[in-house]
C-alpha cells in the first residue's frame, strides 16, 4: 500500500534531566487494540494508523494545562536574522506536545496541533496552519469549532491516497473535522461513538475504519463517503488491517475478532468493504494475526502451555506451519513468541523468543515456511527478561527488536547481540552484508574526530552503534540510526568504542560508505539530521558529558563531516527538542523545535540552509560509487553489482530536491556468498560449509510422485538467497541437483563411482550397461546419448543371449556430462534414464586414512571423524561426502569442504563409506 513515512520525536523526563526518544515511523494500514493478545509482534511503527509526527517537551510534564492561562504573555518579537532563519515562537502556548505533518511533496503546507500529553477533561488544543513551507505558522483554532465547548484534537489522520485530506479527531468529546483542501477549511461532524482510532484507506479516499474501543467489545465502523455516514460493522474487534496494494483485491480487510483476553479469535476478510456479511471466519482458532506486505502471520497453540506455532502464507497462499531448524543438540526449542523483524525483498525475518533471555533471528526461504538460523542471541526486548531493570519496564511500555534495515542498499542489516555475563547484560553491534548469511562486529575508525588515536581493535574492540535501545532506554534516549533512500551511501548513529556497547564515551559516528566503514564526527551527544540528498549534514547540541545544555547555534558540514561550520539560530539559548526535516531528506529546509529556558512555551526556528551549498551541482560534481568498494570483495550484493551516482565528498553544491542520480545493475557470477544454509542445514566452524543439523535425517530417495518426463531435485545444502540474481560460476556447486525421475531403467558403469554419479579419465574406453528387459527384446531400439554431442543405437535383436545391454563409449575432452538412455519399443513406453559422468585429465591415485577423536567412541557422545589423504593437494578438493546408515532410517549423507566431521553416534549406527571428490581425483 501507499506508506507515508514521519518522524516520531518523543521526551520524557528523568531526574530533572531531559531526555529525547525519536522514532522513524512508517505508517502502516493496520492497527490493533490495546490489552489484545501479543504473541506476534511487529515494530511500533507499524502497530499505529498514519500519525503525524511529534515532539514533546520534557520540561512540561509537570505543567498542567487544563485551561487557558489567565496571566497574559507578552509577544516577543523575532530576534533579527537572516532570510534563511525564521524564528516563531507560539506565544502563550504552554502545551507539552506537538504533532506535526507535511502535506506532500507538492504542497507547501504544514499542519501541527498541540497539545496535553495526557489529555484530562478539560483540555484543549491548539491547531497551527502554515501555507508557506513553515515561513509563517498561523492559529486557526477556528476552523475547529462544534458547539461552545473547546476542541480538544487527540489525533489527526492524513489520507494517503490523497495528500490534501485530513481528518482532525477529538476523541473525548466524539467529534470529527474533515478537510478536502489542505486544510484551507473543515467539515465538523458530531459522532455518538468516539472514535479511538482511525484508519484511511491506503489506495480510496472516501474510505475510512474506525475503531471504538470499549471495557468490553470494540466496535469496527466504516464509512465510503469521507465521515459523512458510518456503518457498524463488527464487535469484538482485537485488531484491522486494509489489504496490501498489488497483494490482495482493492476492497480487501481483515478483522480479528475475540471477545476476551486469553482466548482465540477468529480471522475474518472481506474482499468488498463489508457491504456482504461476514458468515464465515478466514482462519479460526488463533491467538494473533498479522497482515505484512506479501505475508499473512498467524500464531497458534494446540496443546496450552506448550510451545506455540507461526502459521505463515506468502502471496495469500495457504497458512502453513513454520519450521524452524533445532538447536546444536538437535533439540527443538521452545517458541514462546515472534517479532517480524522485516519482510522486504521477498524474504522474512523473524526473531523467535526461546527463554527470557534467549532470542534467535531467522531467515524464511521466500514462501516464508522454512527458516534458517542468521543470528543467535538478538537482542529482544520484552519486559520479562531477567535482566531487564525496573527503569526500563517503567519507561519502555512495547517490546523491540534492535534491528535496522539500512535503507537504499539491498542485503545489509544492523543489529545488536546480547551475551550474559551471569545477570549482566553485555551488547555487541553486529552488520551482515548479505542478508544475515555472515554477520561480524564493525571495525572502529582509527583516529577520532579530532585526531586522536582510538585504539580500538578486532576482535577485542569494535564499533557498537545505539540503535532502538538507545532511543529508548531512560539513561540514555539518543537519535536513532538514520539512513535514507535520498542518501544511499550516507548512515548517521550515536556509538561508542570498546569490547561492548556502553564501555566508553558516545559520540557521533557517520558512515558515508553504506555501513562499510565509519568514521567518528562528533563528540558528546548531539541531535542530527540531513538534506539534499545527503549534500548537508546539520546537528546540535544534546549533552555535553551527560548534561543537557541549551544552544543558540546548529553545526553543518557540506562535505559529508570532513568540515565543520557553526551557524547560529537565536540571540539566546534554548532548549532543543528536536532537528527535523520532511521525510525523505532531499530538503535544505530544517525545523528546530523548542522552548525558552526561562518560559515554557514553544518555539519554532526554520533554517534554510540553500545558501550554504552554493551553485548548482552539474556532472562534474558526481563520481561512481559501489557499496562494496571499501570492503574489497567481489563488488556483488546479492548478486548484483550495483553502482551509484553520488555527489563528490569535497566538491560543495546543491543537489536539488529532484535530483535522481544514475544507478546501474549488473548480474554477477554466482559464488559461496550469494547462498545460505538450507533448511535443516547449518554454518560450523569456519569454512563456511553448511552441514546437515544435528539429528537430522536426510532421505534423497525419488519422491512417490514422479512422472517419468518429470525431474525431483536434491539438496546440496545451500539455498540461493532470496532475491539474489546471480548466474552461473559456481552455482553448480550450490543449486539442488536435478534427477530425472526413473523410467523403469537404471545405468551402471565400469568407471570410478562418484556418490551416485560417476569419474573417469579422458581418452578412456568407459562401459555403461542397462539390465535386460524381461520382455522380448527383438523388436527394441537403445539410444544412447553421452551429453558430448556424441549418440549411438543399438538393436536388441543383436543381444538376444546378452543379461545386460551395453555399450561402449570414449571422452575426449574433459568436463562433466549426462548419458542418456531411451529403450522404445511397438508395444510399450518409452523407457529412459539419466546418469552424470566427470572426465578429468587425470586420476590421482591415493589412499585415504579415517581417525576418530577421541577414542574410543562411545554412545551419544560427540565424536570428530578427521579424513587425511595420500597424492592430493588441498586445492584440488571439491568436496567430502561422509556417509552414515541406520538400521532403522534412511541413509544419512554429510557433505563437506573440510576434512572433519563432529557427529554424535547411537547404538543402531555405524560409519560405511567416506569418499573424498578431488579437481582431479576420486579417492575411497
Amino acid at each position: 500500500p501507499a506508506l507515508s513515512l514521519s518522524v516520531t520525536l518523543m521526551f520524557t523526563m528523568f531526574r530533572s534531566c531531559f531526555c529525547l526518544l525519536m522514532c522513524f515511523t512508517v505508517h502502516v494500514d493496520s492497527f490493533r487494540t490495546p490489552g489484545s493478545p501479543r504473541y506476534l509482534h511487529t515494530p511500533p511503527e507499524r502497530q499505529n494508523p498514519s500519525l503525524p509526527l511529534r515532539v514533546l517537551s520534557p520540561r512540561r510534564f509537570t505543567h498542567s494545562v487544563d485551561s487557558e492561562p489567565t496571566t497574559p504573555r507578552n509577544k516577543r518579537d523575532a530576534p533579527s536574522s537572516p532570510d534563511d532563519i525564521v524564528l516563531i515562537p507560539l506565544t502563550n502556548d504552554s502545551h507539552s506536545l506537538a504533532m506535526i505533518q507535511w502535506s506532500s511533496n507538492v504542497s507547501d503546507t504544514i499542519i501541527m496541533v498541540t497539545r496535553d500529553y495526557r489529555i484530562r477533561q478539560n483540555s484543549f488544543s491548539n491547531f497551527y496552519v502554515s501555507h508557506d513551507y513553515g515561513k509563517t505558522f498561523v492559529k486557526r483554532n477556528d476552523l475547529l469549532k462544534l458547539g461552545s465547548k473547546q476542541t480538544s484534537i487527540e489525533n489527526f489522520y492524513q489520507s494517503q491516497a490523497n495528500r490534501s485530506r485530513y481528518i482532525m479527531v477529538d476523541v473525548q468529546n466524539k467529534k470529527i473535522f474533515l478537510s478536502k483542501d489542505d486544510c484551507f477549511t473543515f467539515t465538523p461532524r458530531q459522532l455518538s461513538w468516539s472514535p479511538t482510532y482511525l484508519i484511511p484507506h491506503p489506495t480510496l479516499p472516501d474510505v475510512i475504519a474506525a475503531l471504538e474501543q470499549q471495557t468490553k467489545n470494540s466496535q469496527l465502523r466504516i464509512t465510503t463517503d469521507f465521515g459523512q455516514s458510518w456503518q457498524s460493522v463488527l464487535l469484538g474487534v482485537a485488531s484491522f488491517s486494509w489489504g496490501v496494494d498489488g497483494v490482495d483485491h482493492p476492497r480487501t480487510a481483515y478483522v480479528v475478532q475475540g471477545n476476551s483476553v486469553g482466548k482465540t479469535f477468529s480471522v475474518f476478510k472481506t474482499i468488498d468493504l463489508f457491504t456482504s456479511k461476514l458468515s464465515r471466519p478466514f482462519v479460526a482458532d488463533v491467538l494473533d494475526f498479522e497482515v505484512i506486505d506479501d505475508y499473512l502471520f498467524a500464531v497458534t497453540n494446540t496443546t496450552p502451555g506448550k510451545s506455540l506455532s507461526l502459521l505463515v502464507s506468502h502471496k495469500r497462499g495457504p497458512l502453513k506451519k513454520a519450521i524452524f531448524p533445532p538447536d546444536e543438540r538437535g533439540a527443538m526449542l521452545l517458541e514462546r513468541e515472534y517479532y517480524i523483524a522485516d519482510s522486504s525483498e521477498g524474504q522474512a525475518f523473524v526473531a523467535v523468543n526461546h527463554a527470557s533471555n534467549h532470542t534467535n533471528l531467522y531467515i524464511s526461504a521466500a514462501a516464508g515456511h522454512e527458516f534458517s538460523l542468521s543470528l543467535e542471541r538478538i537482542f529482544y526486548y520484552n519486559g520479562q527478561s531477567d535482566v531487564s531493570s525496573a527503569q526500563e519496564r517503567r519507561y519502555i511500555p512495547y517490546r523491540f527488536l534492535d534491528f535496522h534495515r539500512v535503507a537504499a542498499l539491498r542485503g545489509i542489516y544492523i543489529s545488536t547481540q546480547q551475551e550474559l555475563i551471569g545477570n549482566n547484560r553485555q551488547l555487541r553491534t553486529v552488520i551482515t552484508y548479505d542478508k544475515g548469511g555472515e554477520w561480524g562486529y564493525i571495525e572502529a575508525p582509527e583516529y577520532g574526530n579530532k585526531g586522536q588515536t582510538l585504539d580500538c581493535y578486532l576482535p577485542d574492540c569494535s564499533l557498537h552503534l545505539l540503535l532502538q535501545y538507545g532511543r529508548v532506554n531512560p539513561f540514555l534516549r539518543t537519535e536513532d540510526l538514520l539512513s535514507s533512500q535520498a542518501a544511499p551511501s550516507l548512515l548517521l548513529a550515536t556509538g561508542t568504542t570498546g569490547s561492548v556497547l556502553g564501555s566508553r564515551y558516545y559520540g557521533v559516528y557517520m558512515s558515508n560508505t553504506g555501513g562499510a566503514t565509519w568514521q567518528m564526527i562528533l563528540d558528546n551527544e548531539y541531535y542530527y539530521n540531513f538534506g539534499d540528498h545527503g549534500g548537508v549534514i546539520v546537528a546540535a547540541m544534546k549533552s555535553d558529558g551527560g548534561r543537557y545544555i541549551p544552544t543558540n547555534h546548529l553545526l553543518f558540514s557540506c562535505d559529508e563531516g570532513l568540515t565543520w561550520k557553526k551557524k547560529n539560530f537565536t540571540d539566546v539559548d534554548i532548549y532543543i527538542y528536536g532537528v527535523i526535516t520532511e521525510p525523505g531528506e532531499n530538503t535544505t529546509i530544517f525545523s528546530i523545535y523548542g522552548d525558552y529556558p526561562n518560559k515554557r512555551e514553544w518555539v519554532v526556528i526554520r533554517v534554510d540552509m540553500r545558501k550554504e551549498l552554493g551553485r548548482n551541482c552539474t556532472d562534474k560534481d558526481y563520481t561512481t560509487w559501489h557499496p562494496s568498494d571499501e570492503r574489497h570483495d567481489s563488488g556483488c550484493l546479492l548478486g548484483r553489482d550495483v553502482s551509484f551516482e553520488k555527489r563528490r565528498r569535497d566538491h560543495v553544491c546543491f543537489n536539488g530536491e529532484d535530483s535522481n542520480r544514475r544507478v546501474v545493475t549488473v548480474n554477477c557470477s554466482c559464488t559461496r556468498e550469494d547462498y545460505e544454509c538450507d533448511f535443516d542445514y547449518e554454518q560450523l566452524g569456519i569454512d563456511a560449509a553448511c552441514y546437515p543439523v544435528t539429528g537430522t535425517v536426510f532421505n534423497s530417495a525419488v519422491p512417490a510422485s514422479c512422472p517419468g518426463s518429470k525431474t525431483y531435485t536434491v539438496s546440496r545444502g545451500y539455498r540461493r538467497v532470496s532475491g539474489d540474481t546471480c548466474s552461473g560460476g559456481d552455482s553448480v556447486l550450490y543449486e539442488p541437483l536435478s534427477l530425472s525421475c526413473p523410467q523403469g531403467v537404471s545405468i551402471t558403469s565400469d568407471a570410478l563411482p562418484d556418490g551416485n554419479n560417476y569419474v573417469t579419465t579422458r581418452n578412456k574406453k568407459v562401459k555403461f550397461s542397462v539390465p535386460r528387459p524381461v520382455t522380448d527384446i527383438s523388436s527394441l531400439l537403445l539410444r544412447w546419448d553421452f551429453g558430448d554431442g556424441t549418440t549411438t543405437t543399438l538393436q536388441g535383436s543383436n543381444h538376444l543371449l546378452a543379461s545386460s545391454l551395453d555399450v561402449t563409449h570414449q571422452y575426449s575432452k574433459t568436463g562433466d556430462f549426462t548419458v542418456t538412455v531411451s529403450i522404445l519399443s511397438p508395444s510399450a513406453p518409452t523407457q529412459y534414464n539419466t546418469r552424470r559422468i566427470s572426465v578429468r585429465s587425470v586420476l590421482v591415485k591415493a589412499r585415504l586414512h579415517l581417525f576418530a577423536v577421541p577414542l574410543p567412541v562411545y554412545v551419544n557422545q560427540e565424536v570428530t571423524l578427521i579424513a587425511s589423504y595420500d597424492n592430493a593437494t588441498a586445492a584440488e578438493i571439491r568436496y567430502i561426502t561422509y556417509k552414515f546408515i541406520e538400521h532403522t532410517s534412511p541413509s544419512i549423507t554429510r557433505q563437506t569442504h573440510q576434512p572433519f566431521v563432529k557427529r554424535v553416534f547411537n547404538a543402531s549406527e555405524k560409519l560405511v563409506d567416506v569418499c573424498w571428490r578431488c579437481a582431479q581425483c576420486v579417492i575411497h
